[in-house]
């Protein structure tokens, strides 16, 4: 529905602290992967965005994986709003993401921000800052015999940078 209204009761209760996020936050990633109404529900919650940032970039177990797949929805639906509450809430989202894709010993959770990272490559900004600063870090992944998923995430990330500006 346009109104989204369960997506708002569930957004709603997070920000609240009235109920366990794992429980939660599992039913928001399915609808925002499809349903851009709710994607932007969400990316105007700020709160919720600002929680989800903090569990990503400060490695939470418990919820770290869960909020990264969110951002990763989020980020395929609106990667400026997305970008602009990331360079706010978490400065050095780039090269912290492209360090944990680097870190063979980092959660699933690295996997989601390397997806975040390549959504964000859909902004000109973006593109020229992994060009002029990170792809020395980036060309590295790209190891099919390593870790094939962390290959294609790299690969992706390469060849977004290549679209014109």
């Amino acid at each position: 529905a346009n109104d989204f209204l369960l997506g708002r009761s569930l957004c709603r209760l997070i920000c609240e602290g009235s109920i366990d996020d794992t429980d939660v936050l599992p039913a928001i990633i399915n609808a925002t992967a499809t349903e851009v109404v709710c994607a932007k529900y969400v990316t105007d919650n700020t709160e919720l965005v600002q929680r989800c940032i903090e569990y990503s970039r400060d490695c939470n177990d418990r919820y770290s994986l869960n909020a990264a797949k969110l951002l990763t929805n989020l980020s395929l639906h609106f990667p400026d709003s997305l970008y602009d509450a990331l360079v706010k809430d978490w400065e050095d989202f780039i090269p912290d993401a492209i360090r944990r894709l680097n870190d063979s010993m980092s959660c699933e959770a690295a996997n989601y921000l390397g997806y975040v990272l390549v959504n964000l490559t859909s902004i000109a900004n973006v593109r020229c800052l992994l060009c002029e600063k990170y792809v020395r870090q980036i060309l590295p992944l790209v190891d099919w015999n390593t870790r094939p998923r962390t290959c294609l995430i790299a690969i992706d990330i390469l060849r977004n940078m290549c679209f014109e500006n």
